[in-house]
């Protein structure tokens, strides 16, 4: 996927150790066609390799490690991603349906990190930080203060829906009034923001009356 603002693909995540070029090279040409000034990837992870050693789809985007070790791995990623589209990167912060692991960085000091090391941008997906402090991960304040705000390029938002006791980054329906209003909180102190992106569902639509 790609806009006129900033690159993306969803094939290529960044987080994890079986990375491809031809992702990156895909997402190069993209952003050539539309010109974007930044191209963008999930961190996280989407492929798993076996004892032995072939590689399965996790058929879901899965949070990294959130270690120095899984910083590095990200860090050397992001660099690779640069290096082949001749732009500047961002990584989008990712949906966490994990509960938080002893030893685990925090997500905010995690991203920071990743942050810092491949000195990059940050794609900042607010609704998918609300869904991990709503599901017991890192209250959304404190996650926010952990970042470092100026390499915050752009921002997402969306709706989500409850599944039992979780609340799922669905894109559907449209941004909770209380999360939008931390939105405006949150913007006031990005002095690096140069897109704002309202993700939904095309079946979702019809169900919003606005």
């Amino acid at each position: 996927v790609s806009s006129p603002v900033g690159g993306t693909i969803v094939s290529s995540p960044v987080g994890g150790t079986i990375v491809s070029d031809a992702g990156f090279t895909t997402l190069a040409a993209a952003a050539d066609i539309v010109d974007a000034p930044w191209v963008s990837e999930h961190l996280s992870i989407n492929r798993l390799r076996h004892a032995d050693d072939a590689v399965y789809p996790t058929g879901f985007f899965l949070p990294p490690a959130q270690t120095q070790d899984g910083v590095e791995v990200a860090a050397a990623n992001l660099r690779r991603m640069r290096e082949i589209t001749g732009r500047p990167v961002a990584f989008e912060t990712g949906v966490n349906y994990l509960q938080p692991q002893p030893g685990e960085m925090s997500d905010g000091a995690f991203w920071r990190a990743v942050a810092e090391a491949a000195d990059c941008y940050i794609l900042c997906d607010l609704h998918n930080i609300w869904c991990n402090a709503s599901n017991g991960r890192q209250p959304f304040d404190q996650t926010i203060d952990e970042l470092p705000l100026e390499r915050i390029c752009e921002i997402h938002l969306a709706g989500g829906r409850r599944h039992g006791d979780y609340l799922l980054d669905s894109h559907a329906g449209l941004v909770d009034a209380d999360l939008m209003a931390k939105a405006a909180q949150v913007i006031e102190r990005l002095p690096s923001l140069r897109a704002l992106t309202f993700e939904m569902m095309p079946d979702s639509i019809p169900l919003c009356s606005v």
